[in-house]
């Protein structure tokens, strides 16, 4: 079920001060589009990806909104890294400062002995541009004839080696540019995407010199293949990339918000291809999370991990068509959302309200389905998240229809008739649905059901499906109902 994600968007309004000056400063060099959109993100009050798209039309972000909101995302985490980053690599930074002031000093072993301290920290850690430092200052101290001599030759070679994993760092973060750009463009060529394919195959085929470089080379195979749409080779790059961080504590404290949103993925490609077993040890791995000292850096974790934990789950049941263990998970639900509802963004808490409604209509729960969705409805801002609204609003008329109750039905249906048209989109399958409603409940005799219920059957099968409808079908499949109801 796609919605307009609002993960952007939280995650911007989840910035401290200092992460935005950091972000806004180095986000413009990369790519000023973003900036933008980072900007228009930051000042609404509430996500209204509707909105945003009126005010600035005719930007460069807003074409192709998705990706950019995607890529913007992606960015921001890496800026994040890198922020958090430079608290990491604090120490290195201050033995840098104290060999400077030894050496000035003329206190050539304290220095050597503190040199000896930070390269050990960047061998352990991949902190390639300090441990350049530590190389720099080590040959200042050739000259000094009192200390243990260093051979030349090893001072050259250990340059050379991380200048070496800087170039393949800088060359795989670029191929992952180029992938993400591919993504962007509506019209792909074939020959271009070709070239592409070659130069990931020569990266993987060359020696990977660094685990930073073996991380992007997994994030480039997997965003390469949900290009082609081949989820399977997608799932197993991202099963690989998940598995290196956890084997390398040092990198997961680096990379903590990439890992979790790599492990989103990791999930949603388990879904898609059934992988019952690689999705429930996925869900313990996200549950573990909060207990890990390596993502307590992450604000409002438990609440981050228990919506996206629901959210996989509730569209498990509907894809698997478990509706019984609703049972167990709903309850659940209902208990989180009030312990966390006010740190879930509205655009996923609408969102998990609307599949618990969904899910229990599924189920032939109609009465429940019905508690669910009025706690959805009683939000008066549906313009902010039409497709949602149009899907419950009609939902909302289904189960009245379900639970007999004709008369409320028809004092409803000229109002959402009215909203559908004024606000929210009247497409061809809201028409054939409110009309088999309409007519319906004005039949003289119930006897006549059946030959309505043929007939609207048949318009069903055939209606044209564009953007609209194809969008309304995504939250709420009607001609699944329409072969229920007509069988």
């Amino acid at each position: 079920m796609k919605t307009a994600s609002s993960d952007l968007y939280d995650l911007i309004h989840r910035l401290e001060k200092s992460e935005k000056r950091y972000i806004k400063v180095y986000a413009e060099k990369e790519n000023a589009d973003y900036l933008q959109l980072f900007e228009a993100l930051h000042r609404q009050k509430s996500f209204d990806e509707e909105k945003l798209k009126q005010d600035y039309a005719g930007r460069n972000f807003i074409k192709n909104l998705a990706v950019n909101k995607r890529y913007c995302f992606d960015l921001i985490l890496r800026m994040l890294e890198r922020y958090d980053q430079n608290n990491l690599v604090k120490p290195v930074q201050e033995l840098l400062a104290s060999t400077a002031t030894l050496y000035r000093k003329n206190l050539f072993e304290a220095c050597r002995k503190k040199l000896k301290q930070a390269e050990k920290i960047c061998t352990k850690n991949e902190f390639l541009p300090e441990q350049l430092s530590v190389i720099e200052r080590k040959k200042q101290l050739l000259a000094v004839r009192k200390l243990p001599k260093v051979k030349v030759a090893n001072l050259y070679h250990a340059e050379k080696k991380c200048l070496e994993k800087l170039i393949q760092l800088n060359q795989a973060w670029y191929l992952l540019q180029k992938v993400y750009g591919f993504q962007v463009r509506q019209q792909q060529d074939e020959q271009e995407w070709k070239n592409l394919r070659d130069e990931i195959q020569q990266l993987e085929d060359t020696v990977i010199l660094s685990k930073q470089a073996q991380l992007y080379l997994w994030q480039i195979k997997a965003a390469a293949s949900f290009t082609q749409k081949d989820y399977a080779e997608a799932l197993e790059s991202n099963e690989a990339y998940l598995k290196l961080l956890r084997e390398e504590k040092t990198l997961l404290k680096r990379f903590p918000e990439r890992y979790l949103s790599t492990l989103s993925n990791y999930l949603v490609d388990c879904l898609q291809l059934k992988k019952k077993e690689k999705f429930d040890n996925g869900i313990i791995l996200l549950e573990n999370a909060t207990h890990e000292p390596a993502f307590k850096s992450i604000k409002r974790l438990k609440a981050r991990i228990f919506r996206q934990k629901m959210l996989l789950l509730l569209n498990r049941i509907l894809q698997d068509g478990d509706y019984i263990s609703a049972k167990t998970l709903l309850p659940d639900l209902a208990k989180g959302l009030k312990k966390y509802g006010e740190q879930i963004s509205r655009h996923h808490r609408l969102t998990l309200l609307y599949l618990a409604a969904y899910i229990l209509f599924k189920k032939q729960d109609y009465d429940a389905a019905l508690g669910w969705l009025n706690q959805l409805l009683l939000d008066r801002k549906e313009d902010i998240l039409k497709d949602l609204f149009k899907a419950a609003y009609l939902l909302n008329l289904i189960l009245h229809f379900e639970l007999g109750n004709w008369e409320l039905l028809h004092s409803l249906l000229p109002a959402a008739r009215r909203k559908l048209k004024t606000q929210l989109g009247y497409d061809g399958v809201s028409r054939l649905l409110l009309a088999f409603l309409s007519k319906g409940i004005r039949l003289p005799d119930i006897k006549l059901l059946p030959a309505l219920k043929q007939e609207f059957a048949f318009r069903a099968k055939t209606i044209t499906r564009g953007r609209d409808e194809i969008n309304l079908l995504n939250y709420l499949d009607i001609t699944k109902w329409w072969d229920d109801v007509f069988d």
